[in-house]
């Protein structure tokens, strides 16, 4: 067999960059215990900061009573519910509007808004459906006809929703445990994550499903590590990858 004379410098980069590679997983190993501890410090601060607002809300309270009070108005006017002022509060923000593509988005970026400022069920409707437009408001006011509104929960406005304008998925739970890596890291990532936003699992589960999928040498050497949330898991499969296409091409070289 005969040694390219150039191949013993490119071996040595290869090899360089395999033990860069190496050195950087351990680094993230390493660093996972100090972000569990960081997460903790985060949610006793967190703690802290939501009973700083409770006992701030009685204040405002106070002040708002103090305002009314200051302003009567005549007995034939308007006096807002709790209700209207939640929707006032709405219009003011960004929130996103919805035509007819792309719902899961959509409602993932609502359930945010609602989970932030804590909406009551009975008002999501409401205040998703005022930010319908094209054909989405089109069903909307053919749906009402058909419905009680009264007695519609959100649960069952999504469901609606995305039997209207979701995509097809026969079975999205058994698509996401049949979903398997075929190219890179970065692609099979992006199908897991498009099939998990509507299937609810628990971050156990979620890993295990993830590795699962990985090919047969990233599926090893990612569980050795046991990784503690998705996105570590997604950190190590992605470093790993590097090593091994590292580890390729110097053994190729080494074979020329």
């Amino acid at each position: 067999m005969t040694r390219n004379r150039n191949s013993e410098p490119v071996n040595e980069e290869a090899e360089d960059k395999f033990a860069a590679i190496q050195t950087q997983l351990q680094k993230l190993m390493e660093g996972m215990t100090i972000i569990n501890d960081r997460s903790s410090k985060t949610d006793q601060e967190l703690g802290k900061l939501k009973e700083i607002l409770r006992t701030m809300e009685p204040r405002d309270k106070d002040r708002e009573e103090e305002s009314s009070h200051g302003n009567k108005r005549s007995e034939g006017s308007y006096h807002p519910t709790s209700s209207d002022n939640t929707l006032t509060r709405f219009s003011r923000l960004d929130f996103p509007k919805f035509s007819d593509s792309d719902l899961r988005t959509w409602l993932y970026k609502v359930e945010q808004i609602f989970a932030m400022d804590e909406i009551p069920s009975e008002q999501k409707v409401k205040i998703a459906s005022i930010h319908l437009e094209g054909e989405a408001i089109a069903w909307h006011r053919s749906y009402i006809r058909n419905v009680n509104m009264a007695n519609q929960s959100w649960t069952e406005y999504v469901l609606a929703l995305n039997e209207r304008f979701g995509e097809a998925f026969e079975d999205p739970m058994e698509e996401l445990k049949n979903l398997t890596q075929t190219g890179s890291v970065r692609e099979y990532q992006a199908a897991f994550d498009k099939l998990m936003t509507i299937v609810n699992l628990t971050n156990e589960n979620a890993i295990s499903c993830f590795i699962g999928g990985l090919k047969t040498e990233l599926n090893k050497a990612v569980r050795m590590h046991s990784p503690k949330t998705l996105m570590q898991a997604y950190k190590i499969a992605k470093l790993q990858e590097e090593v091994f296409c590292a580890q390729a091409r110097s053994w190729g070289l080494k074979n020329d």
